[in-house]
């Protein structure tokens, strides 16, 4: 009460009401004044909705904190009445919202960590642990919707088979796209999160993806079952006869996911096959069989998605691909890089120093093996024996 005993005015713009009082906004200066039972800061916007009395229609706004316990903590418009409010009674939205703290509460489950120094949700960021221990970072639309919610984190959390989730609509921006683990195919695949709710099975970029959860690549150069059956260059059998054992690499640089049976009815022969140096990153020592040469030769492997015709060494090449006509090494290639053919002579040897002639079933078997000198033990093969002569070979004329 001023002096003379009458109500003591105050406005909008400025608080001039004693301590322990506060400013009533009402239709018209006379109940625009001072009103008893002061409280200040969050206790404020803690007060019930209170419409008042009166005959006036006044929009206002107030703090709806039962709404903490809902989906989001906001400001709400009311009609006031014009007498007998409370403190929670704002001229507009945004007197409310920069007096209360509002924000969204995006979690499909709870509420979101509150930083107790600002009252609001904790920000986060994808990849940080500024969560901390059972909470997960939920990607919104808008920075002031990256909030921690309860739960499992996402790793492992979205690895682990929860599903893709599109969230619910209402953030103040369009739905946009994500990408989310498959569990099932092993691969991350897109979609499209309208924002809100969701879990945590939700990156930003297929690469966020990729990097958290154990993406599956295929190596062979045909679609396999998932998950891969494994298998490792010591035990092929593995496989059954329908697949053969695809080695990505060895132990050390690669991972076992790597080594996976793959079908091979497709391929035919694989000694037929043309030589595949597949795509990658690796740089692997492997022979091939040359049909052209009729021989193994080397070549370096990329680590995927090659064919059957990749052996780990050139006896598992040659084991594979054809008997080798010698008895002992391989025969002597020529300047075209294929074994050399050689004449079925006893008074001739065509082949080089250290060489002697295989006489074999067809000229692709009667070629140059080593073994010394022809002169010195004249060695004849028939069928699978071998026989050797110490004497001379008598030519005898008749």
């Amino acid at each position: 009460m001023t002096v003379d005993n009458r109500p003591q005015t105050c406005s909008v713009g400025s608080n001039t009401c004693a301590a322990g009082y506060w400013c009533h906004f009402g239709a018209n200066q006379d109940t625009t004044v001072c009103c008893p039972g002061r409280v200040q800061g969050q206790a404020i916007c803690q007060q019930h909705l209170a419409i008042g009395s009166g005959n006036a229609a006044l929009p206002r706004w107030y703090y709806d904190a039962a709404s903490m316990r809902c989906e989001e903590m906001t400001c709400k418009e009311f009609i006031y009445n014009g007498r007998k409010g409370n403190q929670n009674n704002f001229l507009t939205l945004e007197d409310c919202e920069r007096s209360c703290d509002v924000y969204v509460n995006v979690c499909p489950e709870g509420s979101p960590l509150i930083d107790q120094a600002t009252n609001r949700p904790v920000p986060c960021t994808f990849g940080s642990d500024s969560c901390g221990e059972g909470y997960w970072c939920h990607l919104g639309l808008v920075p002031d919707e990256y909030q921690c919610c309860p739960g499992e984190p996402t790793v492992p959390g979205a690895c682990q088979g929860l599903p893709e989730e599109p969230g619910e609509l209402g953030a103040p921006a369009p739905p946009a796209t994500r990408y989310y683990y498959d569990q099932e195919e092993m691969t991350c695949k897109e979609f499209i999160y309208n924002g809100r709710k969701g879990n945590q099975n939700n990156f930003l970029t297929l690469e966020d993806c990729e990097r958290t959860c154990d993406v599956f690549v295929n190596p062979c150069n045909q679609p396999i079952p998932l998950p891969p059956t494994m298998c490792s260059a010591a035990g092929p059998s593995t496989c059954g006869p329908s697949s053969y054992c695809h080695i990505g690499a060895t132990p050390e640089t690669t991972n076992c996911k790597k080594n996976v049976c793959t079908k091979n009815n497709l391929e035919g022969d694989p000694c037929s096959l043309p030589l595949s140096r597949g795509n990658g990153n690796a740089f692997l020592d492997r022979w091939y069989y040359n049909q052209q040469s009729a021989s193994c030769q080397p070549f370096t492997y990329a680590g995927l998605q090659g064919n059957q015709n990749n052996f780990l060494t050139r006896e598992a090449c040659e084991e594979r691909c054809g008997p080798n006509p010698c008895f002992e090494g391989r025969p002597f290639l020529g300047v075209d890089g294929r074994p050399q053919t050689c004449s079925v002579s006893a008074s001739l040897n065509t082949c080089p120093a250290n060489y002697w002639c295989h006489i074999g079933a067809d000229m692709s078997t009667t070629v140059c093996c080593p073994g010394g000198s022809f002169h010195r033990n004249l060695k004849f093969y028939s069928n699978d024996c071998l026989l050797e002569l110490q004497h001379p070979l008598i030519f005898v004329t008749y």
